[in-house]
């Protein structure tokens, strides 16, 4: 019996306390019946379900038609801006600097040739000086490919 009593002397509450509980359990029963009332008492803006699934498909038909629209404008934006890039890229300024660098191919080791033999190469005083500077902080070239890691050499 002692056990039941501890546990008894566990629920026990003192008055305001069994007040609160009371009123905590009388709010929640009214919140479920207010609940369950509202369908009563306010009418659906749409009695007819037909009615209401025809908007609803307009809308979404809509929507589509709207989004449809704005991936055809981006991507006519996205298509002028690198038009206009490559344009102004090789305009015909850089092509006539491009055509006047004449390229000349002999064997060379990349790590070890001078200036003179860059610009054989083809390449210009700032290609040069990224090379240079790419070597300067310990980059090595192994392979042909591995010119590639310099983004201003084509």
């Amino acid at each position: 019996m002692s056990g039941f009593q501890a546990f008894k002397d566990y629920l026990d509450l003192h008055q305001r306390e069994r007040r609160g509980l009371i009123a905590l359990v009388l709010l929640i029963t009214v919140s479920f019946i207010v609940m369950a009332a509202i369908p009563h008492f306010v009418k659906p803006e749409f009695e007819n379900k037909n009615h209401f699934e025809k908007q609803m498909s307009d809308l979404i038909r809509r929507q589509d038609s709207l989004k449809l629209i704005k991936d055809s404008l981006y991507k006519a934006e996205k298509s002028s801006k690198k038009r206009n890039y490559s344009e102004n890229k090789y305009n015909s300024e850089s092509k006539e600097k491009f055509s006047k660098l004449e390229a000349e191919l002999f064997d060379f080791d990349p790590n070890t040739t001078s200036d003179k033999n860059w610009q054989r190469l083809g390449l210009n005083s700032g290609q040069i000086k990224t090379v240079k500077k790419y070597l300067s902080k310990g980059g090595k070239f192994f392979v042909p490919e591995d010119l590639s890691k310099i983004y201003s050499i084509p």
